[in-house]
């Protein structure tokens, strides 16, 4: 499944590193591995194996202001994705994930903080891959690229 253009940056901003790590343990680490195997698996569901895709994992305070400079929207949010460029298999975009939303939401979820935030970067992915969710029917098969991609 490695493209061999393939180049995943992961940047977890310093202020968010030991909360990144808290969230790690045996049966379900968190870390640019991690990381790096959620944007490869999402991609690949919409037949992308050359990504180059940069991921930045930050608090809600950062992402609020991202969201209110790019995208005029004056809240934070889980993920925001900048799509570049998509021509299968290659993609190329960027994405932004807030850790702190993540802790918010796992509860509710039912799971570890790690999963919220690794579905958030699947979820980012899909978004760079061609995928939207702006419908029923389109937030249906978000939902199942989604599955697919964690592997269920």
């Amino acid at each position: 499944m490695t493209g061999l253009m393939s180049e995943i940056e992961i940047t977890i901003d310093s202020r968010v590193r030991d909360q990144v790590r808290g969230h790690s343990s045996e049966e379900r680490p968190l870390g640019r591995a991690e990381i790096e195997a959620a944007v490869r698996a999402a991609a690949a569901v919409g037949n992308c194996t050359d990504c180059r895709i940069g991921v930045r994992v930050t608090d809600d305070a950062t992402i609020h202001e991202i969201n209110r400079d790019f995208l005029q929207h004056d809240y934070p949010t889980d993920v925001i994705s900048f799509p570049y460029e998509l021509q299968p298999p290659m993609v190329e975009g960027e994405l932004v994930v807030s850790i702190d939303t993540a802790e918010n939401e796992a509860a509710d979820a039912g799971w570890s903080v790690a999963q919220e935030l690794l579905l958030y970067v699947i979820h980012g992915t899909l978004h760079l891959v061609g995928f939207d969710d702006t419908d029923d029917e389109s937030r249906k098969e978000m939902r199942e690229a989604e599955r697919k991609a964690l592997g269920g």
